[in-house]
């Protein structure tokens, strides 16, 4: 069966988006992904007042909620997904598996005053001492215990992790 896809305009919020209508037909890995539908929220308060979508993308915002609260995120991000929905996330994530957690994030700070300046840097070490980043192996226990299978962890430059997801079955 060839996927359908259906332009739909949602009169609440004056965005387009792209309806699937046969979701094998997408492939989620891929920039094909131009579904969008923009929300104002967060993981705690959006109010999701339409049908399951098929895809949620979050880029650095996890890192803003405690561990507790990051699970009752992804437990609603999940609820709001179809049946196999995928979940994008990027983060900053710390690794586990790092021998000296102090000086790799010392390096992240040095290499980001080299690349960007020092106003980003000072932002990162505030990032650091103020943000809720957490570890790889906690992050990946969170998303499984949402419901979410984790299909690909990639875990590059420094601190960044970025996971593809796709909610467990009905």
């Amino acid at each position: 069966m060839v996927s359908q896809r259906t332009m739909k305009r949602d009169e609440k919020r004056p965005k387009w988006w792209y309806e699937e209508t046969d979701p094998a037909g997408v492939d989620y890995s891929s920039a094909e992904l131009v579904q969008r539908y923009d929300c104002h929220g967060g993981f705690l308060t959006y109010e999701h007042d339409a049908a399951p979508v098929d895809a949620i993308v979050s880029i650095f915002v996890l890192h803003h909620l405690p561990d507790f609260w990051k699970l009752v995120g992804l437990k609603r991000a999940a609820e709001m997904l179809k049946p196999y929905g995928r979940l994008f996330l990027c983060d900053i994530v710390f690794p586990s598996e790092t021998a000296n957690l102090e000086a790799e994030l010392n390096a992240w700070v040095t290499s980001i005053a080299k690349q960007s300046g020092p106003e980003l840097a000072a932002e990162a070490e505030t990032h650091i001492r103020d943000e809720y980043s957490t570890y790889n192996w906690v992050m990946e226990g969170l998303l499984a215990r949402a419901g979410f299978e984790i299909g690909s962890a990639e875990y590059s430059g420094r601190l960044q992790a970025t996971y593809v997801c796709a909610k467990s079955g009905p």
